[in-house]
């Protein structure tokens, strides 16, 4: 028996003199970057209708009711675009939509479209398709004078190109995920640490410090499980878990907007005013109790600087003397040997 406690506490050294070995916050912190970083950039590439909206009541004009449907309609393919992205990728979207009737149900898509949707055969998602339409009816505003100027027409299709180019790149996140192996090697390399670190922290006869309670092997295990776990968390953003995007508040949020600036808010505007700073020859003082800054911090470091008396004029001075003094001794006459000067 005694033999065996022996043993056990050599192992329990051995454990301890080698666990660090295994570089767990360089694997997990490497791991874990990626995936943050991963996130962040797929929430940023998704496309707000916001601009397009604000384009499409710029330069569509017209109150009429042709001028509006090609605005909504316009708007409402853009919208398809979006939702027909989501669907591809996201459990949640998908849930949302799972068919086409579902798209039609929400006004997003029409029967007609639908059908013209089927005849394209690819193995592809067709959420280009729509753009697509939304571009050839800014063509087709253009053709009835319905859009303000060429210039009008490039931006809509710009904004067009850009709105499905981010749908693009959503989807190459969704393609290209990160190496499996990179996952499991950080996945096995922590609860392998942490099966050594159970022996490690064992308390021996060898222990400088009786401790019962191994305080700061029980912080490692919070910190780098807890990193391990937003990790795993966060590697697909698109699912349905709580930690994942609103992708149903996103939708309904971008429909409604869409609607509201190209409807409510086209050519709408406050009325003309004078406003309080009108002729006034005083400094504007914007927010009250205000007394000015400290120094003149948009002057310049260097605005009260005397090159004549400070330590950098002084320089200078030398400076411009010695190159003065090489310039006069470089286009100095040269004598010829024996010759003179000329």
């Amino acid at each position: 028996m005694e033999r065996i406690k022996k043993n056990f506490e050599n192992f329990c050294v051995f454990c301890k003199t080698n666990v660090d070995i295994i570089p767990v916050p360089f694997v997990l912190g490497f791991y874990v970057t990626l995936v943050v970083g991963r996130w962040w950039n797929q929430f940023t590439e998704i496309p707000w209708p916001d601009s397009m909206a604000i384009y499409v009541s710029a330069f569509i004009i017209g109150s009429d009711e042709k001028s509006i449907m090609y605005r909504r309609t316009i708007m409402r393919y853009l919208n398809l675009c979006f939702v027909m992205t989501l669907t591809s990728i996201s459990t949640k979207a998908r849930k949302m939509f799972p068919d086409s009737k579902s798209l039609i149900d929400n006004g997003l898509l029409t029967e007609e479209e639908d059908e013209i949707l089927n005849d394209y055969e690819t193995r592809n998602c067709k959420y280009f398709v729509p753009a697509l339409w939304a571009s050839n009816l800014v063509y087709e505003a253009s053709t009835e004078n319905l859009t303000i100027g060429e210039r009008g027409v490039e931006a809509l299709i710009e904004e067009i190109s850009r709105f499905r180019g981010s749908l693009g790149n959503i989807f190459l996140y969704d393609w290209v995920n990160p190496p499996l192996v990179y996952t499991q090697i950080a996945t096995i390399s922590v609860h392998a640490y942490f099966l050594i670190f159970v022996f490690a922290e064992q308390f021996t006869t060898q222990s400088k410090v009786d401790i019962y309670v191994p305080l700061f092997g029980i912080l490692q295990f919070v910190f780098f499980m807890g990193w391990l776990k937003v990790a795993e968390s966060l590697i697909n953003p698109f699912g349905d878990d709580d930690d994942d995007f609103e992708l149903d508040e996103i939708i309904h949020r971008n429909i409604k907007i869409s609607y509201i600036i190209i409807d409510e808010m086209f050519s709408s505007y406050p009325e003309l005013d004078k406003d309080m700073f009108w002729n006034s020859s005083q400094d504007i003082q914007i927010i009250k109790d205000y007394r000015g800054p400290k120094n003149d911090m948009f002057a310049g470091s260097l605005i009260n600087l005397n090159t004549d008396d400070s330590y950098i004029g002084s320089k200078l001075s030398m400076f411009h003397s010695n190159y003065f003094t090489s310039i006069t001794k470089i286009n100095a006459p040269k004598h010829r040997d024996g010759l003179g000067s000329q």
